[in-house]
């Protein structure tokens, strides 16, 4: 239940924080709070990653067959909705003013996660792209039983991602999202365990970490990965300490249920709502807003409703389906 609740904290803060402010006035706003939570945001990221990494080394990679099970299971979870909510901004971008895919070859690309190679990265699912391109290097790492091999390829993989980067060749944030995914896959439980049983002193001690790493690192290419691995800890940690309010594991826990479809879909119900809300009175829908009494009254209850809906839906048919 504790990565129920730190996913839930996750995808409430990219969708109704981060990415709301697109959708309200935030002239008013100081650019200190935006610097807040862009830093929030690149921890919460993070933390996403490793809880995908974490989930997955339960997969035994022995055979084609296992190769072939591991990409089934991820058709079956992941790419048939990112698949829809690629194609459904793919044809948004003619009426809203932003192309999310340049060319077709770019949403090609994107949705088999090769264009961290070949940018842009469409916005939003640009971490997607990332996450599919993670899923398709995980059976070059778990094919190894012995854990000094898995660490051995995993480095390696690194190593060619920053040398890409250091040329421009690859999307830089692949940098730091990468080891997050990868520490999730390789580390021992036993760690989260301690995290856990020490949430406190873990939360406090990270928080001394990223003072540290503020002061030594601020502005270095891997400061981004140094705040990701501080922050996942107090996420955990944090989660740990609120899961035992029966009131936040029953939010966290329905929440974390429909996360997966919130990050796929939330933008396309926002870009719905800002529609309706501005017919008729503006020519370019990025340009419009809502006040922010309807976003966290009106939008962000639909948004909430809606993602669970369809994730319940999308169970369902696919129970038939597979």
């Amino acid at each position: 239940m504790t990565f129920d609740v730190a996913r839930a904290f996750c995808i409430l803060e990219i969708v109704f924080l981060w990415h709301m402010t697109d959708y309200i006035d935030m002239s008013l706003v100081p650019r200190s709070v935006f610097s807040l939570f862009g830093f929030v945001t690149a921890t919460v990221l993070g933390t996403f990653s490793f809880i995908s990494g974490f989930f997955l080394k339960k997969y035994k990679i022995e055979s084609v067959s296992d190769v072939g099970k591991f990409f089934l299971a991820r058709f079956k979870r992941f790419w048939i909705l990112y698949f829809v909510a690629s194609l459904l901004l793919y044809v948004a971008s003619s009426f809203v003013g932003q192309p999310w895919y340049p060319s077709i070859s770019n949403f090609i690309l994107s949705l088999i996660g090769l264009s961290v190679f070949f940018q842009p990265l469409p916005a939003t699912l640009w971490f997607m792209v990332m996450m599919t391109f993670f899923y398709l290097v995980t059976p070059l790492v778990l094919v190894f039983k012995r854990k000094g091999l898995r660490v051995a390829v995993a480095i390696t993989i690194y190593a060619v991602l920053v040398v890409m980067g250091y040329i421009k060749w690859v999307d830089e944030r692949i940098l730091y999202y990468y080891p997050m995914y990868v520490l999730g896959l390789l580390i021992d439980e036993k760690i989260v365990d301690f995290i856990k049983r020490n949430a406190l002193f873990s939360i406090l001690g990270s928080g001394v970490g990223l003072i540290i790493i503020y002061l030594l690192l601020y502005g270095s290419q891997f400061y981004s990965l140094f705040v990701c691995v501080t922050g996942l800890v107090s996420i955990i940690g944090l989660s740990e300490l609120v899961v035992k309010s029966a009131i936040v594991m029953n939010i966290g826990s329905f929440v974390s249920y429909s996360s997966l479809s919130m990050y796929f879909f939330h933008r396309h119900f926002y870009l719905v709502l800002v529609f309706l809300w501005n017919i008729g009175s503006v020519g370019n829908i990025r340009e419009a807003t809502f006040p922010i009494w309807f976003a966290y009254l009106v939008a962000c209850p639909i948004v909430i409703w809606g993602c669970y809906t369809i994730q319940r839906v999308y169970d369902k048919v696919s129970e038939l389906w597979f």
